[in-house]
Formats: C-alpha cells, structure tokens, sequence
C-alpha cells in the first residue's frame, strides 16, 4: 500500500535527471536504449542534428507535461547527455 502511494507522487522527471546524469558519458547508443527507463520514451527514428552530434527527441516522462522539449545528445554515436530546450 505505501509503495502505491509513493509513487503517486513520484517525480518522474526529477527521476530521469539523476538518471540522465549518473549515466557515463561514453556509453553507446544501444546501451542507453537497454538501460533506458521504462518511465521514458524516446523517438529514436526522428533525431535532429545539432551541430557534430544528433539529439533524440523524449516524447513522454511519466507523470509530467512535456512544455519543454527534452532531448538525449549523441557525439560520434557516444552519450553525451541530455537537454532541455524551452
């Protein structure tokens, strides 16, 4: 009954932020789609390019409107960490 309640209230998008941030930096694009929480989705068919790198669109966070758009960043096929653009 307390773990329901818990995760009521559970911030899913403070969740993916640690996530996000614990994840290390050269970790491959297959290995960040297995390690990917299930919390998340990610449109991997449509990344936009910024720059050197690509930038995967998250489409959903559990829990939270998505008023900002959030990417996870891509160099040379190597994890480079998320974004948030307003």
């Amino acid at each position: 009954m307390i773990e329901r309640l818990t995760s009521l209230f559970k911030n899913y998008l403070w969740e993916f932020h640690c996530w996000s941030t614990q994840v290390p930096m050269d970790t491959s694009l297959e290995e960040i789609k297995r390690q990917l929480p299930a919390y998340i989705s990610v449109d991997w068919q449509r990344p936009e390019q910024f720059g050197q790198g690509l930038l995967y669109p998250v489409t959903r966070i559990k829990g939270h409107r998505m008023k900002r758009r959030q990417y996870i960043g891509f160099v040379e096929g190597a994890y480079c960490g998320c974004t948030l653009m307003s």
